[in-house]
């Protein structure tokens, strides 16, 4: 059986990489914009949402830092996604490679 503390357990034990990234979110706005966190992957490419918000270039140096010497990361806007509640992660279910 699967609990809580065997995956606080398997964190711990495998010191996963988290990124701290803002998240300028209010919690009853009703889009997604803010977001950062669903980007979109394919490879070594990670597409970063923005939203036209000062936050954006502090995401975008923050993946950079973090992701730049092994994926590319490009910016792409995605505020027109963001008005029916998701964002990249949300947009690409169906993309299996």
């Amino acid at each position: 059986k699967r609990t809580v503390s065997n995956f606080l357990t398997v964190l711990n034990n495998n010191q996963p990489l988290y990124i701290k990234v803002p998240c300028p979110i209010d919690p009853d706005q009703e889009n997604a914009n803010g977001l950062y966190i669903y980007h979109f992957q394919v490879g070594h490419l990670v597409v970063l949402p923005q939203f036209k918000m000062k936050e954006d270039k502090i995401a975008l140096q923050t993946y950079h830092e973090v992701l730049g010497n092994k994926y590319t990361v490009v910016p792409f806007d995605a505020q027109w996604i963001t008005e029916y509640g998701g964002v990249f992660n949300c947009a690409t279910w169906t993309v299996e490679k």
